[in-house]
């Protein structure tokens, strides 16, 4: 079994998830994103996207490479990356993109990020992948992150939340791409420990 066939009742059943929503990032700054970005983008936006993978390498990535860039670099990206911690109860397989401020991923420390790629439309399946992979980073970090992020991502629209203990808290607030300053903000926010 894997992140995504967990089912939505069994992340509150199996897992004991409470949910709540709120503006998680209403105080994020926005921060203004470097001319390449816009650039990239916008090429990007003309490229027909019909997979998660390139939906990640148009839209998704160059946001991620320049939240690295405002952080000097103290942001290790990982694309595709195993985070298989107990397979039996689906917390297993890999995740579109984990973002940490720490280098080493041996070492799984908050602040830490997962995005799944949701290019089938489906944000509740999309919700319940993420939400399964931040149990699964908190495991895997073997109960020393109290707190993990997660973001629901088309590309073209972000939305994020939070798993803090066993309380996941989405953001009332959905991101999109003409956003970018905003995104850039709230990554720099999660990776820099201020939420």
């Amino acid at each position: 079994m894997s992140y995504g066939e967990v089912r939505f009742e069994e992340l509150a059943g199996r897992f004991g998830v409470e949910f709540d929503r709120c503006r998680l990032f209403q105080d994020a700054s926005s921060l203004l994103s470097p001319a390449w970005l816009g650039d990239y983008l916008r090429r990007g936006q003309l490229q027909s996207v019909r997979t998660a993978s390139a939906a990640g390498t148009f839209r998704i990535a160059p946001v991620l490479l320049c939240c690295a860039e405002l952080l000097d670099g103290r942001c290790s990206i990982f694309s595709d990356v195993d985070l298989t911690v107990d397979e039996p109860s689906g917390l297993s397989g890999k995740c579109d993109y984990l973002l940490q401020a720490s280098v080493p991923l041996a070492s799984l420390f908050s602040p830490a990020l997962t995005i799944v790629v949701d290019i089938d439309g489906d944000p509740g399946a999309s919700w319940t992948k993420c939400v399964a992979q931040m149990i699964g980073m908190m495991r895997y970090s073997k109960l020393s992150v109290d707190e993990v992020f997660g973001c629901v991502s088309s590309g073209h629209d972000w939305q994020f939340m939070r798993l803090r203990g066993s309380i996941c808290t989405f953001d009332t607030d959905l991101y999109y791409l003409s956003q970018t300053d905003k995104i850039l903000g709230i990554l720099v926010t999660i990776l820099k420990g201020n939420h």
